[in-house]
């Protein structure tokens, strides 16, 4: 062959050579920044997959603060609610207790004046004081936490209760055995309203003399 015929073939050998490698870059470049590609993409999808779990943690952990102070203030708020029912049923007794103490012995004032009948009403007297203030503030506190039918029943009892203690005062001696059918019903219904609050079955209505009688 003639030198020019030679160095055609190697020149076309040459760009065969060339075209291949360039090729092979080509598809190895395209192959390569298609994987690059799908990394990128895939880390993105994995950080925004940690976002979204962050967030979810920290909304889950906000909620359940949340919730747990509530339950907390519900149940301090039930537990005053409770001291101070427990508190005026004892107040209820012992007004009632007090009232039928003065009356027994302003009672028997007729048959025995000495000096022990007078320390002895004076003894009741100071009783029943103590007994209706306690009764007062108690009063106080059911109005601030407690409903309506219950605050209404226990001043219902305490009126009463007072009304007969003036009588007594004034010498009228029958009055707590006149007022007794209606100090009792109206006792009757402030505990009743009392084990209402606290979620307890009604008590039994008790039972008149009369009714005990017959």
């Amino acid at each position: 062959k003639t030198g020019a015929e030679v160095m055609g073939t190697v020149l076309y050998i040459l760009c065969l050579c060339v075209g291949v490698i360039v090729g092979g870059f080509v598809r190895f470049g395209k192959s390569y920044f298609k994987e690059k590609g799908k990394n990128y993409a895939t880390k993105e999808d994995f950080d925004g997959l940690l976002e979204q779990t962050r967030q979810l943690t920290q909304a889950t952990k906000e909620i359940e603060h949340k919730m747990s102070a509530d339950t907390w203030d519900r149940q301090k708020r039930w537990e005053l609610k409770q001291s101070i029912l427990f508190e005026a049923s004892r107040r209820l007794i012992e007004m009632d207790d007090s009232l039928l103490s003065l009356s027994s012995t302003l009672t028997i004032a007729n048959e025995s004046e000495n000096v022990a009948w007078e320390e002895k009403k004076a003894e009741a007297y100071k009783r029943w004081a103590n007994a209706s203030t306690a009764m007062e503030d108690t009063r106080f506190l059911v109005a601030v936490v407690c409903t309506l039918e219950l605050i209404n029943a226990i001043s219902g009892y305490a009126m009463l209760a007072t009304q007969v203690f003036v009588a007594l005062g004034k010498k009228d001696l029958d009055a707590y055995k006149t007022g007794r059918k209606e100090i009792v019903r109206k006792l009757f219904v402030a505990q009743t309203a009392v084990r209402k609050e606290l979620g307890f079955e009604s008590l039994h209505k008790p039972q008149s003399n009369e009714s005990s009688a017959s």
